[in-house]
């Protein structure tokens, strides 16, 4: 005996739904429209400036522990790899 699924929805709304959830987009003619500002928030980006953020810090170097890891898992893989093809 087969139970009802959870979703009681019919199954004729759900291309409705997906219909209304569709994003409408601009034609791609044309240029976009300009920024404007919002009531409360900070004022918009001009076009071509980024985001401000904070800057990144450098990353650290690889440690020995790290390189012999690397080079572990890299013969493991040539190893199967080479039996894989003899076999």
């Amino acid at each position: 005996m087969l139970r009802p699924a959870l979703n009681t929805w019919p199954i004729t709304t759900i291309p409705v739904a997906l219909e209304e959830a569709q994003v409408h987009e601009r034609p791609p003619d044309g240029p976009l429209p300009p920024a404007y500002p919002v009531p409360g928030a900070r004022p918009p980006c001009p076009d071509g400036d980024r985001v401000p953020c904070l800057p990144r810090t450098p990353r650290a170097p690889l440690t020995r522990r790290q390189y012999a890891y690397g080079l572990t898992m890299a013969v493991v893989v040539l190893v199967l790899f080479v039996l894989g093809v003899l076999r």
